[in-house]
């Protein structure tokens, strides 16, 4: 079907992105395999999951990046995700339905990545 079309066009797309940068966003409409390709291109490396459909806010967002990366939060969340993010290296994380928070997470991502 058009969902299986889009994802085999969005792979090779998807990995000429990771090699370039650090930072790559996979959007689109709802229902449209999303998560499912994110899933796929996660198998093919070493990383992680992090589901942040429940997330509310950043705090809470950060909870969930440090849990599903196997650390835990210390007073300042922002900082907590970035040490723990260092921890793990160079390697793939998967931030589904981060559009919940993106509006105010932008400063945090720039420091994530920084």
């Amino acid at each position: 079907g058009p969902q299986a079309a889009i994802a085999n066009q969005a792979r090779p797309e998807i990995a000429e992105a990771l090699a370039r940068g650090r930072l790559v966003t996979v959007a689109g409409p709802p229902g449209m395999g999303k998560t499912r390709l994110a899933l796929e291109v996660l198998g093919a490396h070493d990383g992680s999951f992090c589901d942040l459909s429940a997330a509310g806010d950043l705090p809470s967002a950060c909870e969930a990046i440090a849990r599903a990366l196997g650390g835990r939060l210390g007073l300042d969340p922002v900082a907590s995700v970035g040490r723990v993010l260092e921890s793990v290296g160079a390697r793939l994380v998967v931030l589904d339905d981060f559009e919940r928070v993106a509006a105010v997470a932008g400063d945090a991502i720039r420091d994530w990545l920084a």
